[in-house]
């Protein structure tokens, strides 16, 4: 009981401070002192507890969803992993809120910003205490949500505004290896299993009865901690992380979130340990993110950039030690690192103070510390180009194809194609073609109104797909109770109004939607992985179009234009 009051608590608070009437800053920040020291004391007995031996290792909620084969089951678990998270969590946080008190003092955003401070510490509280994929994904998602919100704090201006766009589409893009992962999962163990029970004999037995599936199953994983830790080739989008305020950098993209995706490697740990191949794979992407971390961060020329790509490269080493089994090395140094990051980010202003005050005289003998090779420099200065070759390649061709009508008759002929080829009577696959065609042309569309339409259309034709071939009405309704309200939201306009909309229409946990998703990749996955895999690239592509259409249609209306 314990163990879930200290989950949920950041959910209450984020709550309380949503629905108060509170107008005195002097009462807020006090507020947020006492929530912040209560939430810090019940992590501290939940630690001693567990210690002690006088609460449970998990916490199992029991099927609170049934329908027909399908179940929605919230485990929690509190082993040694999960409380070093948590106590390390609100340790911060509680560091966090006193100084923000401060920092943020007379910000027009004062109480939006604990709202959403506290809601990041919630999500973060679901990831590392899930026991299974559904609530790690649960969590997963409200992180990536509360970073968007973060760095677009300062919405008075398109810049911050547009680098968290352009983060959550790399967050959101990421989600297709956690989603894959979990229905590899499913498919190999079977849904019945918690990140704890899974015997090292039983993976080795699945590794030979399914050898290609669990080692797609732990490369889909690192696919999804690469994206959300920052790592080789999604490392660019850090430093643009670190628009919004210094606070929720330091806990965010120095401390905490920064970790998500290696603690999401620890968790998984005993589905690809085993497998040599995956592991080589993690240690060679930690080492590249620890070379391009360590070059690009010597040529950056702002103090916040230089800590964001130390993270990149700290974060790298500890890839490579999770691959090499060394998991008590590496939760030492996750702590000790989160800690750090987060008090250089905290003290960054005042270091550059100290340097104006003191400049540093340039040396024109080495490039910061490396030879002065010219390839060296370009590279470095150029952050090796890695934003500019994801938007010159996957950007530009989703663009292009989405704006053409030809393109798209085409693309769907060919996939129909392939579809007839491969199994004639597959229509749920012919269907989701429609859906992916409605997509694209949604991605591609410079009127946001259209790209709304077309997104829409798309959720609608999935669902129908899903209901109708599965003659299951269920989940027409379930998915009907998140669609509905969250169209009637978006049309009613209104800032507030089209954010729950949207929130509702890309099937956030708040919205029954989510569980209508769940329920279409639990019947999904029953006709084989390529009508699934339609459906994950639609959902993908649904919430950044949702997500572009709604800075588009509010914020970027207000806001100043580049600086």
């Amino acid at each position: 009981m314990i163990g879930l009051i200290v989950v949920f608590l950041p959910l209450l608070f984020s709550l309380m401070i949503l629905l108060s009437s509170w107008s005195d800053e002097a009462i807020v920040a006090k507020r947020i002192t006492r929530a912040t020291t209560i939430s810090l004391v019940f992590t501290i007995v939940l630690i001693a507890g567990r210690v002690l031996n006088l609460l449970p290792e998990v916490v199992d909620a029991g099927p609170i969803i049934q329908i027909h084969s399908y179940f929605f089951d919230p485990v929690f678990l509190f082993e040694e992993k999960a409380l070093i998270f948590l106590g390390l969590s609100a340790f911060l946080y509680w560091i966090i809120a006193r100084f923000s008190r401060v920092y943020l003092h007379r910000e027009e955003g004062f109480k939006r910003f604990f709202r959403v401070l506290f809601l990041s510490n919630f999500g973060l509280n679901l990831l590392v205490t899930a026991g299974n994929f559904e609530i790690l994904f649960a969590g997963w998602e409200i992180v990536g949500l509360t970073s968007f919100l973060l760095i677009s704090f300062y919405r008075d201006r398109a810049t911050p505004i547009w680098n968290a766009f352009r983060i959550y589409c790399v967050y959101r893009i990421c989600d297709i290896g956690i989603l894959f992962g979990a229905y590899l999962e499913n498919h190999v163990f079977g849904k019945d299993h918690n990140f704890l029970n899974f015997d090292p004999n039983i993976v080795i037995e699945m590794m030979q009865q399914y050898p290609n599936a669990t080692v797609f199953l732990g490369l889909a994983i690192l696919l999804s901690a690469l994206g959300k830790s920052a790592q080789f080739p999604f490392s660019f989008w850090l430093p643009r992380a670190l628009e919004g305020p210094t606070p929720s950098t330091a806990v965010f993209y120095g401390a905490l979130s920064i970790h998500a995706g290696l603690f999401l490697m620890l968790r998984t740990q005993p589905l690809w340990m085993p497998i040599f191949s995956v592991r080589v794979v993690v240690f060679v992407f930690g080492f590249i993110s620890l070379v391009v971390g360590t070059l690009s961060g010597r040529a950056q020329a702002n103090i916040k950039g230089q800590i964001g790509y130390a993270c990149v490269a700290q974060v790298g080493i500890m890839f490579m030690e999770v691959s090499l089994g060394w998991n008590t090395f590496v939760l030492i140094h996750m702590t000790s690192h989160a800690i750090l990051r987060a008090y250089q980010f905290l003290t960054s202003p005042s270091v550059v103070t100290h340097f104006i005050k003191h400049p540093v005289k340039e040396s024109g003998s080495a490039f910061f510390g490396f030879p002065n090779f010219p390839w060296i420099r370009r590279l470095s200065i150029g952050e090796f180009f890695i934003e500019e070759f994801w938007e010159n390649t996957l950007g530009k061709i989703l663009r292009l194809i989405g704006r053409s009508w030809l393109l798209l008759l085409v693309l769907a002929c060919v996939l129909l194609g392939i579809a007839q080829w491969i199994s004639p009577h597959d229509y749920l696959f012919k269907i989701m073609v429609l859906s992916l065609v409605f997509s694209l042309r949604a991605f591609g569309s410079k009127i946001s109104s259209h790209s709304m339409s077309y997104t829409i259309a798309s959720i609608i034709v999935t669902i129908l797909a899903g209901s109708v071939y599965f003659h299951s009405w269920t989940v027409l309704a379930v998915c009907a109770l998140g669609i509905v309200p969250g169209v009637i939201l978006w049309l009613r306009g209104g800032n507030t109004w089209k954010f729950l909309g949207w929130l509702c229409l890309a099937g956030f946990p708040i919205s029954p939607f989510f569980i209508g998703e769940d329920l279409l990749i639990h019947n999904m996955s029953e006709e084989g992985l390529i009508p699934l895999l339609l459906f994950f690239i639609v959902f993908i592509l649904n919430g950044i179009v949702m997500a572009r259409t709604f800075v588009q249609e509010t914020w970027l209306k207000t806001a100043r234009p580049f600086d």
